[in-house]
């Protein structure tokens, strides 16, 4: 009996949770661009920097290339399950700032210094 009353309470949780998730209206799905985000006011921040700079190296660690950040060009941040950055970056090609492009990269800060990149998408040349 106490497993029934237990299953039955783990279903109903489960069923007000996707209830909740859903909202009204829409789809029930929420992604990064449904978030408030805000824009950065101030990107030569030391912080922001280090964000763009982590999100180049861990680019570069798992695409095996050779960016190298060269500036900050935009950025939006917001609060989620953390700090979620949004940061449009300018790098040079191979170590040449003659040769740039640009990236959109989302990076996830948990906690103070704990960096995960979310994505590192080419924008343009």
């Amino acid at each position: 009996m106490k497993n029934l009353i237990f299953l039955s309470s783990l279903v109903l949780a489960a069923s007000l949770f996707v209830t909740a998730a859903s909202g009204s209206g829409g789809s029930g799905r929420r992604g990064l661009s449904d978030v408030g985000w805000e824009p950065i006011k101030n990107l030569s921040d030391p912080h922001v920097l280090e964000i763009a700079k982590f999100a180049v190296n861990e680019n570069n660690k798992n695409s095996h290339t050779n960016l190298t950040l060269y500036k900050v060009e935009s950025g939006e941040t917001t609060i989620s399950v953390g700090a979620l950055y949004r940061l449009i970056i300018v790098v040079g090609v191979g170590n040449v700032y003659g040769v740039l492009a640009e990236y959109e990269a989302t990076v996830l800060e948990k906690s103070s210094g704990n960096f995960e990149l979310l994505s590192f998408k080419w924008i343009r040349p």
